[in-house]
């Protein structure tokens, strides 16, 4: 009976938003009468007080499962405001299990420096790290979508970004003025990338941002040969010498190298068009070849560019 009683009393408390406290740490069930052995970390029910600062310090380490009357419950995800305006939180550990950071997880979390980001995390939504104190971030290989997630995060100076990233969007990065680096696993996967205004990380930063392509930085960026489109914005802001593109190429996106720092840029027969403002503020640039293959040059391309 008294099995019973606890059992509904964290029910109750899931219902009522407020979650419920496993050493610690608060949770609410992940689905209505937690039937899927499913939780996700919550908040206290007090959000956006200022007394939240003190609700979790120093490092954190989620579980993946609790225990709850006998029964083990996997933790699946990081809800909404779990960790809001929590400044004394300063580093955080997430289980295998977790799937998801849900919006502003760990909104103004100013003190916090670092996050593993497991393997496995197929989603990071909306505002989850915004204003939050990251100095670096490791997107895994697991996620697809990137949101507008790191928003205002000031001290981020290094991202790297997974592998299957096939889309950046919603100001991901927005006013992120401090990176100084930008990871990716190859140069075929950066020119695939789907960007939004203002999400290629590079783009906001007050640095001309350093291109490392497996831990190895690329002063001289050649384009390979199974690339024939290089998207918009994919190497805005970067720090680079030159730039050779491949045989095979036939578009270059709009934005594309905007404020990058190469002198030399080649441009190989089989280029059809260059796209609005893709060389735009590449101001040391002295050298540029296009062949007779180019057909479009839209508005901007090389503006400011002398």
């Amino acid at each position: 009976m008294r099995k019973c009683l606890l059992f509904l009393s964290f029910l109750l408390a899931s219902f009522t938003g407020w979650g419920f406290e496993v050493n610690g740490i608060y949770y609410r069930f992940a689905d209505t009468w937690g039937v899927s052995h499913e939780v996700e970390v919550s908040h206290d029910g007090d959000v956006g007080l200022s007394s939240n600062k003190y609700r979790y310090t120093g490092s954190v380490v989620i579980p993946e499962s609790i225990v709850i009357s006998g029964e083990t419950y996997r933790v699946v995800a990081i809800g909404e405001w779990a960790f809001d305006g929590c400044t004394e939180l300063t580093s955080v550990t997430i289980p295998s299990s977790v799937t998801i950071i849900k919006k502003w997880a760990f909104k103004d979390c100013t003190g916090l420096k670092s996050v593993k980001l497991p393997d496995g995390l197929k989603e990071i939504q909306y505002g989850a790290f915004e204003k939050s104190g990251l100095e670096s971030v490791d997107i895994p290989n697991s996620v697809t979508l990137i949101e507008g997630s790191f928003e205002f995060c000031q001290n981020l100076s290094t991202v790297s970004i997974g592998k299957n990233v096939k889309e950046i969007s919603s100001n991901a990065f927005a006013m992120c003025k401090n990176i100084q680096q930008v990871k990716f696993t190859s140069i075929e996967h950066a020119c695939s990338i789907k960007y939004s205004n203002q999400c290629n990380p590079a783009e906001n930063s007050d640095y001309a941002v350093s291109l490392y392509i497996n831990d190895e930085q690329v002063r001289d960026l050649v384009i390979p040969d199974g690339v024939r489109s290089i998207g918009d914005y994919s190497f805005c802001n970067f720090n680079l010498s030159s730039v050779t593109i491949s045989n095979n190429a036939t578009s270059i996106g709009s934005y594309a190298f905007k404020n990058s720092t190469m002198m030399k840029v080649d441009i190989p027969n089989g280029v059809k068009t260059i796209g609005f403002a893709a060389f735009q503020g590449c101001d040391k640039l002295t050298s540029v070849t296009i062949p007779e293959s180019v057909i479009s040059i839209e508005s901007n391309a090389f503006k400011r560019c002398i």
